[in-house]
């Protein structure tokens, strides 16, 4: 019924189809305005994307590093406990004396 009536009515229709014309202008300008903020938004997101993927494998690089590290650690570890049984001045069985590894 409202279209009968906009249609019996033609300055309420022009007045109508004005508005709507004046609506959607305004709206084009927001669009724009949201277009260009997104594409803002979507630079900043994709810089920090690239940062955050970088972090991420130099953190991977570290933890396989860190990883290595502890490895030498433990075997420089278990090396030190043979130096210091072998190095005990008690032990006869690693140095130059008769009977050690080195004598003869």
């Amino acid at each position: 019924m409202k279209s009968l009536e906009l249609e019996t009515s033609p300055r309420l229709g022009e007045i109508a189809r004005a508005a709507s014309g004046a609506l959607a202008a305004l709206d084009a300008d927001r669009l724009e305005e949201l277009i260009q903020s997104s594409r803002v938004l979507k630079r900043c997101f994709e810089s920090s994307l690239a940062r955050a993927e970088s972090l991420a494998a130099e953190a991977l690089d570290a933890r396989r590093d860190m990883a290595t590290l502890g490895w030498v650690l433990e075997a420089t570890k278990a090396n030190l406990r043979i130096l210091h049984r072998r190095l005990d001045p008690g032990d006869e069985t690693f140095g130059y004396g008769p009977g050690s590894t080195f004598g003869s």
